[in-house]
């Protein structure tokens, strides 16, 4: 079935190792005896197109995105929930640490899934695309290490 939006072009990449996002992840649990969570925390550039004009017709933008592993698994729906809120918990403490340093972190409408955007931010050409992306790496780090540092 074709995407109704006319899909995007993308790029993702995993600017942290498997047990850094598992980190991350606990770092927001705030409930008892935790379902293991086997989730992705990753970047993703997105450019959309619009078949009818043969144009690029919305932002372009890099991502993070947060996704659920085995769609399959029992607890799925349960698995579910609980990535939303913490995807909230990240999307917040993303925006807060960015904002600090004047860097505007966008959010698109939540909605809960196997594949989630936490928020995103825009790029204009290569170059606004290569810094935004330090940046998000950076804060990600951050993330991690739950310390404030400035940008390089």
């Amino acid at each position: 079935m074709n995407n109704s939006s006319g899909g995007f072009m993308g790029m993702w990449w995993f600017p942290l190792k498997m047990d850094e996002i598992s980190q991350v992840t606990k770092k927001f649990q705030l409930w008892q005896n935790q379902l293991e969570l086997n989730n992705d925390l990753y970047l993703q550039i997105e450019q959309f197109y619009k078949k009818e004009k043969e144009i690029y017709n919305k932002k372009n933008i890099i991502a993070v995105k947060y996704s659920l592993g085995d769609k399959d698994d029992e607890k799925y729906d349960e698995k579910v929930k609980i990535s939303s809120e913490i995807r909230n918990k990240i999307y917040e403490e993303l925006k807060e640490k960015l904002k600090e340093k004047g860097i505007e972190f966008y959010k698109k409408r939540f909605a809960a899934g196997q594949y989630m955007t936490v928020g995103y931010l825009e790029f204009e050409n290569i170059d606004d695309c290569k810094d935004k992306i330090k940046i998000l790496q950076y804060a990600l780090n951050l993330l991690l290490k739950g310390c404030v540092k400035i940008f390089v």
